[in-house]
């Protein structure tokens, strides 16, 4: 099985160039293939759990809405935790996604080790 499980790691906050939406894109492709995907999100991409984003005049659909279908399809999302805490996007927060998940380093460690297929944004 660890040849379906699929890690994302984004790096890039929404809506500053096309990784955030490829990588979920890609999210809601692998998923509807029978993937095990996990969405990490790390340094400026934590801000892709941020509820409710206007995409305003960038040309891009929303990417919460986008990422809230991924996680009713089966993606988890993962925030690492020093990312999340120094930008102030923490579950549980108003603003954030429900059912996104912090984990600290040696978790996303984990979960880029078990994964058979890695794509970083």
């Amino acid at each position: 099985m660890a040849d379906k499980k699929l890690a994302i790691l984004v790096r890039r906050a929404p809506y500053t160039t096309l990784d955030p939406a490829e990588a979920v894109r890609h999210a809601g492709g692998a998923l509807a293939d029978g993937w095990d995907v996990r969405l990490l999100l790390v340094d400026d991409g934590v801000y892709l759990a941020r509820d409710g984003q206007a995409a305003g005049q960038t040309g891009f659909v929303s990417l919460s809405g986008a990422l809230s279908k991924a996680m009713a399809k089966g993606a988890r999302v993962m925030l690492l935790d020093r990312s999340a805490q120094m930008r102030g996007v923490m579950p549980g927060q108003p603003g954030v996604l429900p059912g996104v998940h912090v984990i600290d380093e040696c978790a996303l460690a984990g979960q880029l080790a078990a994964a058979g297929t890695i794509m970083l944004y």
